[in-house]
């Protein structure tokens, strides 16, 4: 699912389909997974089901779903990149939204306990 549907909600029969399944085993796989807290669950007929992932702090700038996708990946790379975490530099045009993808970077770090 992860690989097949990162981000987008899902019916059972999408999933199904995805991975090869009868809809009956992939409900029950389904169901195992949302148990396990990997899934999200919601509606009824049909059932939605979403990859269950951390709330970022890139997850509130405007971009990130499309155009600053890689920027905010290679990102996190960084942060988390042993021991701790790689220098960023960033350069862009004034009022690019360097500074509020700066303070993503410094928030991210922070919640991922590379900073203090």
């Amino acid at each position: 699912i992860v690989q097949h549907f990162p981000t987008e909600r899902i019916t059972t029969n999408q999933a199904a389909d995805a991975v090869g399944l009868t809809r009956g085993v992939t409900s029950s796989y389904l169901s195992k997974l949302e148990k396990q807290g990997k899934l999200l669950k919601t509606g009824s007929r049909p059932v939605y089901w979403q990859v269950k992932r951390d709330h970022s702090a890139f997850d509130d700038l405007i971009g990130v779903p499309g155009s600053l996708s890689t920027n905010a990946q290679l990102a996190i790379e960084a942060i988390v990149y042993p021991t701790h975490g790689l220098p960023i530099f960033i350069t862009g045009p004034a009022g690019s939204g360097k500074l509020p993808f700066a303070q993503a970077i410094y928030h991210e770090a922070i919640r991922r306990e590379v900073l203090k």
